[in-house]
């Protein structure tokens, strides 16, 4: 069973529950009314239809991410350094 993973907006007007593994990191398009907080994502049509993206910065519990990727690295900024993260 995994484990529930807690977060919140800045604020503590909206706290969240996840009960399943966390399988991604993304940008977000919904936010808190009240203070801004970007918190969720998600594409009903897309490639992951079905998923719930998770504001990384939103998590009150501790997260450590298993796989990484880098992406779109052909407009990366000139001094970042793949290798250095």
């Amino acid at each position: 069973m995994d484990a529930v993973t807690q977060g919140s907006c800045l604020c503590g007007a909206i706290n969240y529950q996840v009960s399943t593994r966390l399988k991604a990191v993304t940008h977000t398009r919904q936010f808190c009314s009240r203070c801004g907080s970007s918190l969720f994502w998600s594409d009903a049509n897309g490639l992951y239809r079905g998923w719930v993206s998770i504001a990384l910065g939103t998590l009150d519990t501790p997260f450590v991410a298993r796989n990484q990727a880098h992406s779109c690295l052909e407009s990366k900024a000139a001094w970042f350094c793949e290798d250095s993260v």
